[in-house]
């Protein structure tokens, strides 16, 4: 079987989804840039149909919670505002049940809105909808859907400034730092209480969503081929 660098040798073109990806190849392997294409990513098509799961106010948190993800950071930052604490759930929407880990941490915070879900995608799109914002702690995404699925549904987006979180949510979202929990519960504390924050992060989302479309996205591809 080949190995990584020998196909990516082997390969007339390589295509990166974000130019966070491409610089990550640049830096760990011995390609020639021209080489390299980047091609964003698209977001779903717009449902319009929701039912409601939560009557009370949630953060969402969306897919696997492996440890680059940062959720149980999440968790921590939450703990240490009785503000979010005491007035706000945390979904987690996806990966999977609660560890044995997971539930130790939400006891030793004493947090006791935190929940998980599963579901299709019509139920991840209506959380998205009815929540009162999108929080997305990780510390390494390739491209990260979630914020454009955030967009689209006028969910207000805070996330870590890492990896290619900045190129894809653009001036839409409030960044914190990924390693620092403080910062993390500030952030979300101040997107939750400012009406007018929320609303001018989603008037740019709308302006950053246009940026990106799967139909952009399928001819950029095919011209690559072409070539």
């Amino acid at each position: 079987y080949l190995n990584k660098k020998e196909i990516l040798n082997f390969a007339d073109k390589i295509i990166c989804i974000s130019e966070s990806t491409k610089n990550d190849l640049l830096e760990y392997y011995n390609i020639e840039k021209k080489k390299i294409s980047v091609v964003y990513l698209g977001y779903p098509e717009k449902i319009d149909h929701f039912k409601k799961i939560f009557n009370s106010p949630y953060i969402l948190f969306v897919g696997t919670r492996w440890k680059y993800k940062n959720f149980n950071k999440l968790l921590k930052a939450i703990s240490i505002s009785k503000f979010i604490k005491n007035n706000f759930k945390l979904v987690a929407f996806g990966g999977g049940k609660f560890n044995i880990y997971e539930k130790s941490l939400i006891k030793k915070y004493d947090l006791k809105n935190v929940v998980q879900i599963d579901g299709n995608n019509e139920k991840l799109y209506s959380c998205y909808k009815y929540a009162s914002l999108f929080v997305y702690p990780t510390q390494y995404e390739g491209f990260g859907l979630p914020i454009l699925e955030s967009f689209l549904y006028g969910c207000p987006v805070a996330c870590s400034h890492n990896s290619s979180l900045p190129e894809v949510a653009g001036e839409a979202a409030v960044y914190f730092d990924s390693n620092d929990e403080k910062d993390i519960s500030e952030k979300i504390e101040t997107v939750l209480l400012s009406k007018n924050l929320k609303n001018n992060l989603n008037d740019k989302a709308i302006i950053q969503l246009k940026k990106f479309s799967w139909s952009k996205c399928a001819q950029q591809t095919l011209d690559i081929y072409k070539s």
